[in-house]
């Protein structure tokens, strides 16, 4: 920290606690099934939130001066198409664009910045499109539903696009005389991995090929070059032919449209992508001419005005803090989490931990006993109900490089997705829109995403980073209290009522507000994030008290069954009412990726250590069955021979008990191998399906 404390000027230490303080929502609360909880929001890689002092100035700087543009001949149209422009040049400086690049607001995100290039270069046959390895559907899909041959460049052992095979290709099918474009993420969405930006442009453009990047992911981070100043070979090679971007990810950019940056040799249309108001020079009764100037005709009907001056504002508060200092922070929370999780045994973070990247973190949990992993989307869940953390679960929109990362072939890919789009209920039944298109959610396979923002405070990050140590320990003892949906692959507390932060709009004194649906009186004081954690320990301790809860496999037919590769509520259940005896989650876990406890004064104090047989290196249990059958080895791990449980209990207690687990045949029992075997009613999985989690399913090396 004092090396990135050293980068900050004094100005700009008070401009990252005034971005701190000023999101709106900062401090906000909810009432979730264990109460009310601060909102941590870890979801910028999604969207940002807004500031305050940016919305301030919008209130007062342009709205009351708002007005159409395409005109000149009002105040508030001046005005308006001023700030306009001011944020387009904003924009064109923070990027190097030169008068050789057009900067054009456009759609939605990088979408739609896609989606304007790929009109713009009016292909008269499909080109040859060579894609990264970790690309967002947004620069998938739009190549795909143009004709292309769009070729996935792989990735190294480390992690990054794999230049040596980019250069083959390239080399191939230079020959063929055929259009070829290069189209990569800067930065994955998923892992954070960042490109060799400049390296991947030089070898495009070496065989003639267009060099397009996707920055969604990285513009409110690194450094955006268009048009960077090098010497020697690189120099007339190293020039972007455009960058999409998504300013809505940035901190205070909520409601901005995309942006595309694009050379202006680019645009061969002859026609805007999209005609209508303020495209033309004139239009006749037979006949119209459309505008020349390629950043006008472009951004045909009336714009997101707002939103464009609102980019405007978050590019320019990019560039006060500077880039360096963002990313020093960047560096230091990655390097701090990964010294908390990386030895974390049942965490399983996706990507190579030594590449460079981004504070972005995509995981996996796994159950150790019972060599199921927990599903991504309960994980999210419990990270809201317990920490009031927003993370996210699924696939990020990044459907190929997630099943990269999690070992899915293409013919395990199209089973899964038959599954998921084969609607078995009757016509009768068939009306819910929102399950029309997927009916069985659950069964989707992904992971639980989270990112660090720059601005976080050290409170936060401690708090972040021991939240997700101990779901990752002790978060599969909830799920009992949960139940899911298979069509829609969400989960619910089982008591918990229609959530209370539901909101419809309404008018109420001419002001659209949100009108509470439930428990609108609430006004409750959610604890502090010290507090948070030692009630979740609390909550942890008390899990086993839940009452056993009935079988689920009556929701699945017999032909979904195979496909059921996460530990059910009620096989936690089994395993929970087997496995506790007592021993408390410590209020105060460390995060140094080893054991919960700091000392082994604290071990003896709670008595015994938690063995390989349970998902968690703590001791959320008394002791672990593994430890109790006698199967404990592992390093760092001991026999309950070693300590006795509990303070005041006799040695042959313990023993007579040790006993009487190893005798136990019992449904939902742990056996020798430290492996769960639910005898009754038990889930028989096809031979090869999820095979690709069975590297997450055993102990780390």
């Amino acid at each position: 920290m004092k090396n990135v404390d050293a980068m900050l000027s004094e100005g700009q230490e008070k401009l990252l606690t005034h971005v701190r303080e000023s999101v709106i929502g900062k401090g906000s609360t909810f009432i979730g099934p264990f109460g009310s909880r601060q909102v941590v929001y870890l979801d910028y890689i999604a969207s940002g939130r807004a500031l305050a002092f940016i919305e301030d100035y919008i209130r007062e700087e342009v709205l009351p001066w708002y007005g159409n543009t395409h005109t000149s001949t009002s105040v508030a149209s001046r005005k308006t198409s001023s700030l306009r422009e001011n944020a387009r040049n904003v924009i064109r400086e923070a990027v190097n664009a030169t008068n050789d690049d057009v900067v054009i607001f456009t759609g939605n995100g990088s979408t739609g910045a896609v989606n304007k290039l790929i009109h713009a270069l009016d292909l008269e046959e499909p080109p040859v499109v060579f894609i990264g390895p970790y690309e967002h559907h947004s620069n998938i899909l739009p190549w795909r539903e143009l004709g292309a041959d769009v070729i996935r460049i792989q990735t190294t052992s480390d992690g990054h696009v794999d230049l040596l095979q980019l250069d083959d290709l390239l080399k191939a099918w230079s020959k063929e005389k055929r259009q070829m474009i290069g189209s990569f993420s800067a930065a994955s969405n998923v892992t954070g991995i960042l490109s060799d930006v400049d390296a991947i442009t030089v070898c495009l453009h070496k065989y003639g090929a267009v060099a397009l990047w996707d920055c969604a992911t990285s513009a409110p981070y690194t450094t955006l070059d268009m048009n960077p100043d090098v010497k020697g070979e690189a120099a007339k090679f190293v020039h972007k032919d455009a960058m999409f971007i998504s300013p809505h990810k940035f901190v205070g950019g909520v409601g901005t449209p995309g942006v595309l940056v694009a050379k202006k040799h680019l645009f061969k249309n002859p026609v805007p992508h999209c005609t209508g108001g303020g495209t033309v020079l004139a239009v006749r009764t037979e006949g119209h001419r459309y505008l020349r100037e390629i950043e006008v005709r472009e951004e045909g009907g009336t714009p997101n005005i707002v939103g464009a001056v609102r980019a405007g504002l978050v590019f320019q508060l990019k560039s006060l803090v500077t880039a360096d200092v963002i990313m020093a922070r960047e560096h230091y929370l990655f390097r701090k989490a990964k010294e908390a999780w990386q030895f974390q045994r049942d965490l399983i973070i996706l990507g190579p931990l030594e590449a460079d990247r981004l504070p972005v973190f995509s995981f996996l949990v796994r159950h150790f006993a019972t060599g199921s992993l927990i599903h991504h989307n309960f994980v999210s869940v419990i990270l809201n109900d317990l920490f009031g953390i927003q993370a996210r679960g699924g696939c990020a929109c990044a459907g190929p490089y997630a099943m990269d990362l999690l070992g899915v072939p293409e013919d395990l890919a199209i089973e899964i997705e038959h599954l998921l789009a084969e609607d078995r209920r009757p016509e009768s039944q068939r009306t819910d829109r929102h399950t029309e298109d997927c009916h069985r959610e659950i069964f989707k396979p992904g992971f639980t995403r989270l990112n660090l923002p720059y601005f976080m405070t050290e409170e936060e990050l401690d708090f972040v980073l021991q939240a997700v140590t101990m779901v990752t320990r002790h978060g599969w003892t909830l799920l009992p209290q949960y139940t899911f949906v298979v069509e829609t692959g969400e989960w619910k507390h089982r008591t918990a009522a229609e959530s209370s932060d539901v909101r419809d709009l309404s008018y109420t004194a001419d002001v659209i507000t949100g009108k509470e649906v439930t428990n609108s009186s609430i006004t409750d004081t959610a604890p502090s994030l010290k507090v948070c954690l030692g009630k979740a320990a609390e909550i942890f301790n008390k899990a086993w008290q839940y009452p056993q809860v009935d079988e689920e496999l009556q929701q699945f037919d017999e032909t979904d069954r195979p496909f059921i590769w996460f530990l059910l509520p009620s096989q936690a259940s089994r395993v929970l009412r087997g496995q506790h005896l007592g021993t408390p989650v410590s209020d105060q876990p460390s995060v140094n990726g080893q054991d919960v406890f700091d000392d082994e004064r604290d071990w003896a104090q709670v008595g015994g250590w938690c063995g390989e047989g349970v998902g968690c290196r703590g001791p959320v249990m008394r002791f672990s069955l593994k430890a109790a059958l006698g199967n404990t080895t592992g390093k760092g791990v001991r026999s309950p021979e070693d300590h006795t449980l509990s303070p005041g209990m006799k040695p042959e207690d313990f023993a007579r008990r040790k006993r009487k687990w190893q005798k136990q045949k019992r449904p939902g029992s742990v056996g020798k191998d430290g492996r769960f075997n639910d005898e009754s009613q038990s889930v028989q999985r096809l031979p090869r399906m999820f095979a690709f989690m069975a590297p997450f399913l055993h102990h780390k090396s």
